[in-house]
Protein backbone atom coordinates (compact mmCIF):
# COMPACT_ATOMS: atom_id res chain seq x y z
CA UNK A 1 0.00 0.00 0.00
CA UNK A 2 1.32 3.83 -0.88
CA UNK A 3 -0.39 4.99 2.17
CA UNK A 4 -2.73 6.98 -0.24
CA UNK A 5 -6.86 6.45 0.18
CA UNK A 6 -8.71 4.71 -2.77
CA UNK A 7 -10.57 6.66 -5.40
CA UNK A 8 -14.35 5.79 -4.95
CA UNK A 9 -16.14 5.53 -7.77
CA UNK A 10 -17.18 9.05 -9.35
CA UNK A 11 -20.00 9.99 -11.53
CA UNK A 12 -20.16 13.25 -14.08
CA UNK A 13 -21.59 16.33 -13.49
CA UNK A 14 -24.64 14.80 -16.32
CA UNK A 15 -24.69 11.42 -14.17
CA UNK A 16 -25.24 13.32 -11.08
CA UNK A 17 -28.15 15.54 -12.67
CA UNK A 18 -29.99 12.25 -13.90
CA UNK A 19 -29.31 11.05 -10.27
CA UNK A 20 -30.57 13.77 -8.31
CA UNK A 21 -33.56 14.59 -10.95
CA UNK A 22 -32.29 18.20 -11.42
CA UNK A 23 -30.51 19.84 -14.52
CA UNK A 24 -26.54 20.02 -15.36
CA UNK A 25 -26.59 23.37 -14.56
CA UNK A 26 -28.13 23.32 -10.92
CA UNK A 27 -25.42 20.66 -10.11
CA UNK A 28 -22.45 23.28 -11.01
CA UNK A 29 -24.36 25.41 -8.99
CA UNK A 30 -24.55 23.15 -6.07
CA UNK A 31 -20.70 22.45 -6.46
CA UNK A 32 -20.23 26.02 -7.05
CA UNK A 33 -22.05 26.81 -3.26
CA UNK A 34 -20.35 23.76 -1.85
CA UNK A 35 -23.10 21.44 -1.62
CA UNK A 36 -21.07 18.99 -3.36
CA UNK A 37 -17.80 18.58 -3.74
CA UNK A 38 -16.47 19.62 -7.02
CA UNK A 39 -13.18 18.05 -7.28
CA UNK A 40 -14.73 14.28 -7.89
CA UNK A 41 -18.49 13.57 -7.45
CA UNK A 42 -18.60 10.38 -5.79
CA UNK A 43 -21.54 7.80 -6.32
CA UNK A 44 -21.38 7.23 -2.58
CA UNK A 45 -22.20 11.49 -2.43
CA UNK A 46 -24.69 11.82 -5.13
CA UNK A 47 -27.00 8.85 -3.40
CA UNK A 48 -26.54 10.28 -0.68
CA UNK A 49 -28.07 13.79 -1.72
CA UNK A 50 -30.53 11.71 -3.53
CA UNK A 51 -32.03 10.34 -0.58
CA UNK A 52 -31.83 13.13 1.10
CA UNK A 53 -33.86 14.56 -1.43
CA UNK A 54 -36.34 11.99 -1.80
CA UNK A 55 -36.90 11.96 1.97
CA UNK A 56 -37.46 15.61 2.02
CA UNK A 57 -40.21 15.22 -1.17
CA UNK A 58 -41.48 12.59 0.75
CA UNK A 59 -42.56 14.13 3.81
CA UNK A 60 -44.75 17.59 2.29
Amino acid sequence: MNGLAPIPPLVSVTEAAATLGVTRQRVLQMIHEGTVNGWALSHAEIDNLAAKKYAINSSH
